[in-house]
């Protein structure tokens, strides 16, 4: 509330979207859905729908988000507000996959494609689970959750809360739960209209602050990082040497391809070549995305195709916080047909330059900015940001937990992730670590990419490359 104003605020501290969440509603289309998600593969232990409704009931209120759903502000004058949902009912969540028998593995990512290419309901809390009967007394659970609720370090969290740290983990009870009354779209729209009023003054006596800094030299010093961060962004995201466009405006349907590896072996590889694992899981995507290129006859020599990588700028009090904290960076992968040790190389190096350009600031920047301005204003800019053609792979790695997750008793076998589609960027790749091993999920246009399954399997082509060229030496070496 602003000074001077009375009454209560219908919007309690951090139900209103930030500008970083509220992006994520205003560019989703109907044929381009913003969720995040996932497929995991469990052992059958018995499980039912009954029993898994049951399961994540005695749950959500340890994720208050997955009772909330989105109210919009009148006339777009405020970004929009988690309110509890009055009707919530864990039954309109959690249903069974609408699939006659049992799913093998290529069945299961088909279907998977399939949920992941439909909208979420707008009118009720944005998420979605599918049980999934599969050969070999397995079970799928295919989870999908909207982006402006959580980002790729949240969602990690949000996992280990929906599932156990070991098999025979005591079932909890429900815990009993009263909503809140929606608040009036009156009362919403002056809750707005004061929201903007503060921002207004907080950025102004932000300004008044620096120019009357007792420290002219330190404030020139943080304008001048600013401003290189943001050119810096700018050419990172503009300026591509013979660039290899996948670019293709997205349709409303989806394939959905996998790929895993041994966390062991990428780590050996991390190393002995002195990088990040992100940067070797970088590499493996570029391999990956060159022999496709390639089989389509796209000459790749010296090509580089555009990444934009997501930076988290989440800190440790933060941990367990709903939203999204996070930048993003843009890479340039090569995708010629190098050695494999080359192509770690150049990546390797180039990472480091854009940290230390401290280039994923630029974006940060104008994201921190974009708080004090109309949000009917960043609801257009979200919109025609959808037209951008500049970026033609997302790729976010997020580290996910090294032991071993449990759902009604089975352990979770495996766990491909699941990153959305926007614009012209037709392929998505999301990477997580867990109790050993490292999962890739590849997302792509139906009809952009219809051969995502040989990115995957360049995926694993250029890890086996990495594994004799860059860890093998090094083994033998230490022998």
């Amino acid at each position: 509330m602003i000074a001077g104003t009375s009454g209560v605020s219908p919007v309690a501290d951090g139900d209103r979207l930030s500008v970083a969440d509220a992006s994520f509603v205003y560019a989703e289309t109907s044929t381009a859905p913003l969720h995040v998600g996932m497929l995991g593969v469990f052992e059958d232990r018995g499980a039912t729908l009954e029993r898994l409704r049951a399961h994540v009931a005695s749950r959500v209120h340890l994720f208050a988000r997955l009772r909330h759903k989105l109210v919009f502000v009148p006339y777009d004058q405020g970004h929009p507000v988690w309110a509890d949902d009055e009707h919530f009912d864990v039954c309109s969540h959690v249903r069974a996959a609408s699939l006659d028998g049992l799913a093998d593995d290529a069945r299961a990512r088909r279907y998977t494609a399939e949920v992941m290419g439909a909208p979420l309901q707008r009118d009720r809390p944005l998420w979605e689970m599918r049980l999934l009967q599969m050969t070999g007394d397995r079970i799928g659970l295919i989870f999908k959750i909207h982006h402006c609720l959580l980002d790729g370090m949240s969602a990690a969290h949000l996992v280990t809360v929906l599932f156990d740290g070991k098999r025979d983990a005591p079932a909890r009870a429900t815990e009993a739960w009263t909503p809140k009354a929606e608040p009036t779209p009156d009362a919403l729209l002056r809750d707005a209209v004061q929201d903007q009023l503060l921002r207004v003054a907080q950025l102004r006596d932000k300004a008044a602050e620096w120019t009357a800094s007792d420290e002219p030299r330190e404030l020139l010093g943080r304008a001048t990082e600013i401003a290189g961060s943001v050119v810096e962004w700018a050419k990172a995201t503009l300026l591509t040497h013979r660039r290899a466009s996948l670019t293709q405006w997205v349709g409303p349907y989806r394939r959905f391809e996998t790929a895993s590896v041994a966390l062991a072996d990428v780590k050996q590889i991390k190393g002995s070549a002195g990088c990040k694992l992100n940067d070797v899981a970088l590499a493996m995507v570029a391999g990956g995305v060159g022999r496709m290129l390639r089989r389509r006859g796209v000459a790749t020599a010296g090509a580089n195709v555009k990444a934009m990588v997501p930076v988290s700028t989440r800190d440790a009090a933060h941990k367990t916080s709903y939203g999204n904290l996070a930048s993003v960076m843009a890479v340039d992968l090569p995708v010629g047909a190098l050695s494999a040790s080359t192509r770690l190389q150049q990546i390797s190096e180039q990472m480091t330059r854009l940290k230390s350009s401290r280039q994923w600031e630029g974006m940060d920047f104008w994201v921190g900015l974009a708080e004090h301005i109309p949000p009917a204003v960043v609801s257009l800019v979200s919109k025609v940001g959808r037209l951008q053609r500049v970026v033609d792979v997302i790729v976010t790695n997020v580290p996910g937990p090294p032991f071993p997750l449990y759902l009604l008793g089975g352990e979770m076998l495996e766990i491909y992730p699941y990153v959305p589609l926007i614009g012209a960027t037709s392929l998505g790749i999301a990477v997580v670590s867990y109790n050993g091993r490292l999962y890739f999920g590849l997302s792509g246009d139906r009809d952009a990419m219809p051969d995502l399954a040989e990115v995957s399997r360049g995926i694993s082509t250029a890890f086996e490359e990495l594994r004799a060229t860059v860890a093998r030496p090094a083994q033998e070496s230490a022998a």
